[in-house]
């Protein structure tokens, strides 16, 4: 069973739109669609999904189908930065990295 967070709510600190997922709350800005991890992963959406359901990444399950919480598309961009390019990243240039790709990506649909 789930504990609430008391009389003060997260909302009231961080405002933004949430999606409670289980226990968790998580910021609707802070979750990926699959589309999006496909392409900071250079995957394809199908192939995200599969490794969301094969356990290989964490993903939730919503009524819309999965999304991926920031911090894991940040530790998945790491070690693909790391392996491919043998470079480290902090995490604001691996967010601002995978932000940019998406924009870009956006773009292109």
């Amino acid at each position: 069973m789930c504990e609430s967070p008391g009389s003060d709510t997260v909302e009231d600190e961080h405002p933004g739109t949430y999606q409670i997922v289980g226990c968790t709350l998580h910021r609707v800005d802070e979750l990926l669609s699959t589309r999006e991890m496909a392409w900071v992963l250079d995957r394809s959406p199908e192939s995200v999904r599969r490794m969301i359901r094969d356990g290989e990444i964490e993903g939730l399950r919503i009524s819309g189908g999965f999304r991926v919480p920031k911090a894991e598309a940040l530790r998945l961009a790491r070690e693909r930065i790391e392996k491919e390019a043998g470079r480290k990243l902090s995490d604001r240039e691996l967010e601002e990295l995978i932000d940019e790709v998406i924009e870009t990506n956006q773009k292109l649909v």
